[in-house]
């Protein structure tokens, strides 16, 4: 466990998945619960080594763990941990190119985006993370999204799409699939007959011994969820039933209050429900609360 010090973070999330299964999306809808203010998004996609033509060039993907600078990955997460800023390099997916860097400041919560970030733990040899959350939608209907969003926000050709997923199969199946099995949390997305999507939420039975052994943090969750044990691609796990209610997300504002946060103007009216992981964020909010306030 890395020592928290004054004015640092109080909990390291990280968010992990796929190319476009959803990842930002997931953090965007995760702060608009727990507010922005409250919120350090560190994006892994920066500290990619090359830009796109050099890749091309070099013919590697992002999957690729030698294709990212983990070593300034670690000593960026940590300088933040330290309470630190950092100045995190910037990818313009639609140009290919990197950006002037961003200062980033830390902030109560840490979320550490991208396609490694479950095993930062696992590749700095200490714990880093506090808490880490796997996006595991369905390969078909992962391969649609990024279809869609490689050809109508970063301007790839969608031969070039179709091709660049054939190529980078072999990589996903050795780098990003395998975190599955060391994420505190899986969550898993299927189609249903009517194209709506079907949100699961799979805790590892180890986290959740772990962390439900801290009496506020399952008082506080199995108050507002029910849970059942099921078995899921031959593996065990705790399954999370979400809902919303104003009676939820007075509780969280009441532990934002405590805490000392930024308390975001939330409702359950004018939650919207269509938008993704709407279902299941209010879970996530509460835990990571819950967490933060055992700090």
């Amino acid at each position: 466990m890395i020592k928290k010090v004054r004015n640092a973070p109080l909990l390291v999330v990280g968010v992990g998945g796929g190319s476009a299964s959803g990842k930002t999306l997931l953090l965007k809808s995760i702060s608009r619960f727990l507010g922005d203010g409250n919120i350090a998004h560190l994006d892994l996609d920066g500290y990619h080594l090359h830009t796109r033509q050099e890749r091309k060039k070099l013919r590697e993907y992002p999957e690729d763990i030698k294709a990212n600078d983990f070593d300034k990955i670690v000593n960026d997460i940590l300088s933040l941990i330290s309470g630190k800023a950092i100045d995190m390099p910037i990818y313009d997916h639609r140009k290919g190119i990197f950006l002037p860097p961003k200062r980033l400041i830390p902030k109560p919560i840490v979320v550490v985006e991208g396609l490694h970030a479950i095993m930062i733990n696992e590749i700095a040899q200490k714990k880093i993370l506090d808490l880490s959350i796997f996006l595991y939608p369905e390969e078909d209907l992962r391969k649609s999204w990024k279809v869609r969003r490689d050809v109508d926000e970063r301007n790839y050709l969608y031969s070039e799409v179709k091709e660049e997923i054939s190529l980078r199969e072999p990589l996903v199946a050795k780098y990003i699939l395998p975190q599955i099995d060391i994420a505190d949390i899986v969550i898993r997305m299927e189609r249903a007959r009517n194209h709506h999507i079907v949100y699961r939420v799979l805790l590892s039975p180890a986290f959740y011994n772990r962390c439900f052994a801290e009496k506020n943090i399952k008082k506080s969750v199995l108050k507002f969820f029910s849970k059942r044990k099921v078995n899921f691609e031959n593996k065990h796990y705790v399954e999370i039933h979400p809902k919303i209610n104003d009676t939820l997300l007075d509780f969280l504002k009441d532990r934002m209050y405590q805490l000392g946060l930024i308390i975001p103007k939330l409702t359950a009216a004018n939650v919207k429900h269509h938008e993704p992981f709407s279902e299941i964020t209010p879970f996530l909010s509460v835990l990571i609360i819950s967490m933060v306030s055992q700090r």
